[in-house]
Order: C-alpha cells, then structure tokens, then sequence
C-alpha cells in the first residue's frame, strides 16, 4: 500500500471537511481554520492519499523564529492503521528543519491516544498541561453577559508586559494558548495575545487588576479565552463582559494552565457554569522535540 503526500488544494476541501466531521462528535475545530490553511503560503497543508483517497491530513506553520508548530493532525477513522498520520508527520519534521526550525511543538487530549502515541514515538515529550473548560450558550455566563463600564481595552505593550509577570504563564510553563495553538511566550511575546480579537482589563487606580485575552481575529461560533487571570470578581466582569461582545457566538471556551483552581479562579468559573470536557484534568497536552 503505497501513502501519497501532496500538498492540499481547494478540491481536497470537502473530504477533509467530511473527516472532520466525525472528529469529537462533529466539534472539531477544523471548519474555523481550514480557509485560512488552503490560502497559508508560509506554511504547509499537507494531505494523504491512499488508492487515490484522501484518508488524512495535517498543517505545520511557524509560530516563532526557529519554532514550528504541527496542528489539525487527521486520519479518517474508517482508514486508520494505514500508517498515514506516521508518514505525514515524519513529512513535517523534515519540511521544519529544512526551513530552519530548531524546536517543534503540538498540542493533543488525553482521549487522543494515537496522537499521543504517534507523537511520542516520533521524539515528543510532554512539556505543560492544560485545562478545556467551556460553557454551552444555556450556561449561567452567557444569561449573565452584559457591558460593564469598568472594562477598558488593553494595549498591545501593557498585555504582554502583564502576562510576563502572570501566574498564567508560570503554571503553564511558558506557553500562552490561541484555542488549541500554544505559543512559547519565550520566543514570542505578542504572537497569541497578537491573535486574540479582544485585549480587556478592569483597573483599580490605574493598575491592572484582572485581564482576559480572547476571541479568533475571523469571529466563529466558538468564543475562546486564551488567557484569562485576576482578582475572582473583576475576573467574573471581564467574562460576563466578553461574552457580551461575542453573543453572536454558540460556546464559550477556555484554556486553563494545568488547573482552574491553581489559578484561584474554580469558584467564579463553576458559577458562571464553565465545565471540563472529561473527568481527567487536566485533559490538554502540549509536546515538544528539537530537531
């Protein structure tokens, strides 16, 4: 059995959008980003083709100088066992070090057995964990969204100057989430916060007391939170605040460094009815190799 690799075209868009389909329930993130894949010039969407079916795919792109991210790894669940997602992630690992990148990172969930055991078995060692918690639109957060005066856009600067010093980054070892994108805030202190449709602060006397970063730049149905961290209070304004802002929206999503309540915020989260995706927290892993 021979594996084609070739580079995904406009054609490919509705087999892969028909694997997608039977990944997590019909949830898969794919549909938000698979445009912005097609049209990627700087990356790489790559494809598997089996006796002229396309039975996988996966993108890798750059999220920093020298640092490559692999996502959106696929097989059709009815072809598995033909070693594709093998063959295109060893495909990757070498486009990445042609291209000049010295470490390279992925993301996958505890369920993900095969993801994990591809990816270990290719050199990837777990780095940092994280919690999925989301909030479906009949959860407390989105009946209680609502504009509040006292949040104030945050610039660019002031953003990563907080996070810099944020428990955030520390329990999440260095790394800032874009939905399941992770970026090494150590060599890229903008680039998820740069990604994030909506920078909010709440202040007391000048200072920055509670932040939220969140929303994709192109809006879906899906409002993610990539980093979220404050006083419990003004950290329940900024939610109820954002949602406001994206109640055009269906779900609410968010990732948490490795729990929500190391950060001190379980009480606010549970309220406003934000639930972990599986019982195992935390449930998301990021990986890394150096090439």
């Amino acid at each position: 059995m021979k594996i084609e690799l070739r580079n995904a075209v406009r054609e490919d868009r509705p087999r892969i959008l028909e694997i997608s389909s039977q990944i997590w329930e019909g949830n898969d993130y794919m549909p938000l980003v698979i445009d912005d894949w097609l049209a990627d010039s700087s990356g790489e969407f790559v494809v598997a083709v089996v006796d002229g079916v396309l039975v996988g795919f996966a993108h890798r792109r750059s999220l920093a100088p020298r640092y490559a991210w692999l996502e959106g790894i696929r097989t059709d669940p009815a072809r598995r066992g033909t070693g594709a997602a093998k063959e295109i992630t060893l495909h990757l690992l070498e486009a990445a070090r042609e291209d000049g990148a010295d470490r390279v990172g992925l993301s996958t969930h505890v369920l993900n057995e095969a993801s994990m055991h591809i990816a270990r078995s290719h050199g990837f060692e777990e780095v940092a964990r994280f919690t999925n918690l989301g909030a479906e639109k009949s959860a407390p957060a989105w009946s209680a969204a609502r504009e509040s005066r006292e949040v104030v856009e945050v610039p660019l600067d002031e953003a990563v100057a907080f996070t810099r010093k944020s428990r955030s980054l520390e329990l999440g070892r260095g790394f800032v989430s874009n939905g399941w994108t992770f970026y090494p805030f150590d060599r890229t202190e903008d680039g998820a916060l740069r990604q994030a449709r909506h920078l909010l602060g709440v202040r007391d006397r000048g200072r920055l007391v509670a932040f939220l970063a969140g929303g994709y730049v192109r809006q879906g149905n899906l409002y993610p939170i990539h980093l979220l961290e404050g006083e419990e209070e003004a950290v329940r304004t900024l939610i109820c605040h954002a949602l406001f802002l994206a109640r055009g929206c269906e779900y609410a999503d968010l990732m948490a460094p490795r729990r929500p309540n190391d950060l001190g915020l379980e009480p606010v989260l549970t309220d406003l009815g934000f639930k972990p995706w599986v019982a195992t927290i935390p449930d998301v892993f990021i990986l890394e190799r150096s090439l």
